[in-house]
């Protein structure tokens, strides 16, 4: 069964299409533009019922205080384009997060190579990992280094969290959280490595307007705790997802 937390309505009307995206896809100054994929064309749609940009490309990942988004290409190669559809990078990575931070700085990969960039393309660091998640709002990226162990690093390339959990999801919208492991528990902790979650739960993604997905137990039963780890959806769901301010959840 699918159940969500706010069943979404039929919707004939544009104002109240406007309106029901705008819950799915709360607009801000770091997000202006939300994205809709039809028939090959990626849509930027500015939550007004005007749809500024239209660019073709295999995918895309939002726009955000930088002003820059990533794009990729029908062979897989990503690439950044500026609000206006112009390529600023022409596609050629095979992995990138996007830019983030002041000056902004993205992690790209090339082969085999990881690299640290600015908006000009120019190498900032070649890094020593071999994965990472998406670029923080203040040009932090956890990566995961070439001894399997985990850490962050900041806008240089340096290490500001010493790679060494073994699990780490990506920060939260503020930059501020993010969920590591502790033995064979998950909780989250700041940039301080202060415990800010409790180390309870078996599994956790990361907090996205103050939510975020977490697992209990063995069996793994889903559920969503705020950055107060108040339970907001009860966990016992075979799985869930935050779809912008609405949570669906199946239950066998």
């Amino acid at each position: 069964a699918l159940a969500f937390a706010e069943t979404p309505p039929l919707i004939s009307d544009k104002d109240e299409f406007n309106r029901e995206i705008s819950k799915l896809f709360p607009r801000d100054e770091d997000n202006p533009y939300r994205i809709i994929m039809m028939r090959g064309d990626i849509l930027f749609y500015d939550g007004a019922g005007e749809i500024p940009l239209r660019v073709t490309y295999k995918s895309a990942l939002p726009f955000n205080r930088s002003k820059i988004a990533p794009v990729m290409n029908e062979s897989g190669q990503w690439g950044f384009i500026d609000q206006s559809g112009k390529e600023i990078i022409p596609p050629q990575y095979g992995k990138v997060s996007n830019f983030n931070g002041n000056p902004p700085v993205a992690v790209v990969r090339k082969g085999d190579a990881y690299l640290l960039i600015n908006p000009a393309n120019e190498v900032i660091k070649r890094l020593d990992i071999v994965k990472f998640h998406a670029t923080g709002i203040d040009g932090n990226t956890p990566v995961q280094a070439a001894n399997k162990l985990w850490g962050v690093i900041n806008s240089k390339g340096e290490y500001i969290i010493a790679p060494k959990y073994e699990i780490m999801g990506a920060l939260s919208d503020d930059g501020k959280l993010l969920f590591v492991s502790r033995g064979k528990r998950i909780g989250a902790i700041n940039l301080k490595e202060e415990a800010v979650i409790p180390f309870i739960y078996t599994a956790g993604k990361y907090f996205t307007h103050n939510l975020a997905k977490v697992a209990i137990g063995e069996e793994k039963r889903y559920g969503v705790i705020n950055t107060d780890n108040q339970v907001i959806v009860p966990l016992e769901y075979d799985s869930i997802e935050i779809i912008g301010q609405l949570i669906a959840a199946t239950q066998n």
